[in-house]
């Protein structure tokens, strides 16, 4: 009995966050609209803005997102920007040669680089602040775009003298690449069109989340500024200035393009860093807690340790048979006065399809695209998601028991280096997905077989599509070896 008390466990506890999502996506279809601020006219105040580009191996789409800055429609005497540039590849000609682009545009840009990369991306971001006086500080990923009025049409949030932050949503000009890079666009289009919209309608937390978005300068040095405790610098500081009473704003229509991981390589190295770094606040938070009540804790909760699902999910794969043979002794000795059998196949399959019904519904409200191609993009960031639980769940651990110091940055160009590989561990675990889904097909388990069958897809996907990944960037490389020695036709 204690296995099926378990298990049912399990299922609750993994079933909250599908309700908590159904939650937020009925909030932000609840009517509340956010009307986009008016722009900053010309005859306005315009205050001092310092755009910071954080640089590390990024040089080729860093000159990408320099270029974009100039057309920014903003007095230039108004205008700071630096690349923080702790790169150690040998490519600082690149970006000296894309700010001297800059300066000849009339840009007052500098080109920053440390000697040591201490606090990886939060130091770079301090060290840089510290040679600015500007009151609104915008910071990009390398690999982010900025449009033209961004600053016009965002620094008209800060008239109110509370907000600290506000965050622009992501777009991605690599969406359509493949079925990879569609289901993460429709998985971060969630995250930005329901969550955070709901979030910001309710004036509940929600974080920056690292790149397009503009802070005030007091907000970080009222909350203490970045710091590199953790690798997730973004999270940590967005939490830290919530709770010193700083508000937070989001704008939906304000949209910078970026690229997207497109192999399962770099996918792994971002997901490594975005899940361990929220583990180490979710530790940092228990203990040392808020003053928030219960349901505002949950909430946090749901932020910092939604990847919490991923280790329940392997845990519950590994429990499942044995409550199948439990069943199985039951049915066979009725004296144990066992559970019926097709109620435990009814729970099975009730747990099965909530959990999938929760995901495609928050996904589908989405407003992008068809039915037909929602639903696709749907399936693929399910399979993906519980493909990579097993990565994602050593991860929970790694960052729980601090082992995730080191800032990784996701290699965004094809041959940029950084990519993780696939484990020894990932493949056994696929074949043990494989003969359960088969078993569970001879037991009282076959309720079960959809999300095993699932899982093991969406596992053997990734490791297919890294294997083909990387042989295709070693053929890349060998070709572009070969056309360097070759001599040139005059």
């Amino acid at each position: 009995m204690f296995l099926e008390l378990f298990y049912l466990l399990l299922v609750g506890i993994i079933s909250l966050f599908g309700i908590h999502r159904l939650l937020l996506l009925i909030e932000a279809r609840s009517g509340v609209e956010f009307p986009l601020p008016v722009a900053v006219g010309d005859e306005d105040p315009v205050a001092l803005v310092l755009i910071q580009i954080p640089v590390y191996r990024d040089a080729e789409v860093a000159l990408r997102c320099i270029r974009s800055l100039h057309d920014l429609d903003w007095p230039r005497q108004r205008l700071e920007i630096q690349i923080l540039d702790d790169s150690d590849d040998g490519s600082e000609c690149l970006i000296e040669a894309g700010v001297a682009e800059g300066r000849s545009a009339g840009l007052d840009i500098v080109h920053i680089q440390r000697s040591e990369r201490n606090g990886f991306k939060a130091g770079a971001l301090a060290a840089g602040l510290l040679r600015s006086e500007a009151e609104l500080v915008a910071i990009f990923d390398a690999d982010f775009t900025v449009p033209s009025d961004f600053l016009k049409r965002t620094v008209r949030v800060f008239d109110d003298l509370k907000v600290g932050m506000v965050q622009t949503r992501w777009g991605y000009r690599n969406r359509d690449v493949s079925l990879l890079t569609r289901a993460q666009a429709r998985l971060l289009d969630g995250h930005f069109r329901i969550e955070h919209r709901a979030r910001a309608a309710a004036g509940r937390f929600f974080n920056f989340n690292g790149t397009a978005g503009i802070w005030r300068r007091t907000a970080i040095e009222d909350s203490g500024g970045w710091s590199g405790d953790t690798v997730v610098e973004d999270m940590e500081l967005s939490l830290r200035a919530w709770r010193r009473g700083w508000k937070f704003r989001y704008l939906d229509q304000v949209v910078c393009d970026s690229d997207l991981p497109e192999s399962f390589g770099s996918l792994r190295t971002q997901q490594r860093r975005w899940v361990a770094g929220g583990m180490q606040v979710l530790s940092s938070q228990v203990q040392n807690p808020g003053r928030e009540g219960l349901l505002q804790r949950f909430d946090l909760m749901a932020i910092l340790g939604g990847s919490l699902v991923a280790p329940l999910l392997v845990l519950l794969t590994i429990v499942s048979p044995l409550t199948w043979w439990q069943r199985w002794v039951w049915s066979s000795h009725p004296e144990y006065g066992a559970i019926p059998l097709s109620l435990m196949g009814w729970i099975d399959l009730c747990f099965f399809l909530a959990a999938t019904v929760s995901i495609g519904l928050f996904y589908l409200g989405v407003d992008r695209a068809g039915l037909r191609s929602r639903l696709v993009e749907i399936w693929g960031l399910m399979i993906l998601g519980l493909g990579l639980s097993l990565h994602v769940s050593r991860s929970v651990f790694d960052g729980l028991r601090g082992r995730v110091t080191v800032f990784e940055r996701t290699p965004k160009d094809p041959q940029a280096t950084g990519s993780r590989r696939a484990t020894g561990v990932e493949r056994l675990y696929l074949l043990y997905l494989l003969l359960v889904s088969i078993s569970a097909m001879l037991v009282p388990g076959i309720a079960s077989v959809p999300l095993f069958v699932m899982m093991a897809v969406g596992l053997g996907w990734s490791l297919t599509r890294h294997r083909v990944s990387a042989s295709c960037q070693q053929s890349d490389r060998e070709t572009r070896d070969e056309l360097a020695q070759s001599p040139l036709d005059p």
